[in-house]
């Protein structure tokens, strides 16, 4: 609408026109019915007001239900780290109708983390009923450095022992295509 220069108040009947052409199904309906239907409730409309009846009536309950359902299924993945997994959890928590209780997100947060994440974190006296979100947070970006400096330690390790005993690291093997018999 702003690249054809219909905005301001001046051209909310010209803007209400448009709407009906990006609408289907139900909501082409509810439009039809609602704003321009011959029975329509209300004579006059402006935009906003049409765009935030649409919203209210088919936006809002679909993308809080999508929040809900992404909230309740996340799982940590391969390649995440705690503070991102965290804010996603925020992100679907804060959209959904009824957010989740601290102990709610908590046990969330926690039942979702990996296994020896978890256990560093419960090792070190946390738990969901009693610690703060950032004490989980603070002991879980531990373990995930503890894990990190692990590893970093494990690969310099075998470097040295391959060196000590004159081993150099193979490259990975890559299959060679075998020749085709001729028929």
């Amino acid at each position: 609408l702003r690249m054809n220069k219909i905005c301001g108040a001046e051209y909310d009947e010209e803007r209400i026109v448009y709407v009906p052409m990006y609408l289907e199904g139900d909501a082409l309906s509810w439009f039809n019915d609602n704003i321009d239907g011959f029975h329509r409730q209300q004579e006059y409309w402006t935009f906003k007001e049409v765009i935030t009846g649409l919203y209210d009536r088919f936006v809002f309950r679909a993308a809080t239900r999508d929040a809900s359902d992404k909230f309740w299924s996340m799982a940590f993945r391969e390649g995440d780290d705690i503070m991102s997994f965290y804010y996603k959890m925020v992100r679907y928590a804060t959209r959904m109708v009824r957010a989740p209780d601290r102990y709610t997100f908590k046990s969330q947060l926690m039942m979702n983390m990996p296994l020896a994440m978890f256990n560093f974190v419960i090792s070190k006296g946390c738990s969901a009923e009693h610690s703060l979100t950032e004490t989980i947070l603070h002991y879980a970006k531990q373990a995930e450095e503890n894990d990190r400096q692990s590893k970093q330690w494990t690969d310099r390790r075998r470097a040295g022992m391959n060196a000590r005993l004159g081993r150099t690291p193979k490259p990975p093997t890559v299959p060679t295509p075998r020749p085709r018999p001729r028929t």
